[in-house]
C-alpha cells in the first residue's frame, strides 16, 4: 500500500523515466536512466518493489530494472540534455560573463558533481570552459 504522497511521486518518476528514455540513443544510456529512476526513487523514500511494480507494464524497462545490481543503480544517471553536434549558446550571467555560440563537441559525465558537462566549439575553435546544462540554451539539434 502506498503512503500519502508516495503514489504521486512514483507516478512522476515513471513519467520522467519514460520521457528520458525517449532521448536515449544507446542501450547503455537506457540502463543508466533506469538506474537513475531506481536511485532517485529509493533515495526519496520509495520502496524498490513499488518502483518495479510501476514498470511492470513496460517489459523492456522492467527487465532492465530487475537485472541491475546495486552498483549499477548507484551509477544511474539521466541521459544528457544536449548531444554532440547540437548548436547552443551560453547564457550570460555572473558565472558566465562571456557570450559564446557554437556546437557541442564533447559531452562528459562528471561523477563528483553528478551532472553532464559540455564543451563547445565556436568558429572551429574549442572554448576551454566546461558548461553544465543550466549554462546553455539549445539553438538547433544535430538531428
Amino acid at each position: 500500500m502506498f503512503v500519502c504522497g508516495t503514489l504521486e511521486r512514483t507516478k512522476w518518476y515513471k513519467e520522467e523515466l519514460l520521457r528520458c528514455v525517449k532521448s536515449c540513443i544507446t542501450d547503455e544510456e537506457v540502463q543508466f536512466t533506469v538506474g537513475w529512476y531506481l536511485l532517485e526513487g529509493i533515495s526519496n523514500g520509495i520502496q524498490k518493489e513499488w518502483l518495479l511494480e510501476v514498470l511492470a507494464d513496460y517489459n523492456r524497462l522492467y527487465d532492465i530494472a530487475i537485472s541491475l545490481s546495486e552498483k549499477d543503480i548507484q551509477v544511474g544517471r539521466r541521459p544528457p540534455l544536449f548531444r554532440e553536434g547540437d548548436m547552443v549558446e551560453v547564457i550570460v550571467n555572473a558565472k558566465n560573463i562571456t557570450y559564446h555560440k557554437g556546437i557541442i563537441h564533447t559531452v562528459v559525465y562528471h561523477f563528483k558533481d553528478k551532472e553532464w558537462n559540455y564543451y563547445i566549439c565556436e568558429n572551429n575553435k574549442k572554448v576551454s570552459k566546461r558548461y553544465c546544462a543550466a549554462d546553455l540554451k539549445l539553438i538547433q539539434t544535430s538531428k
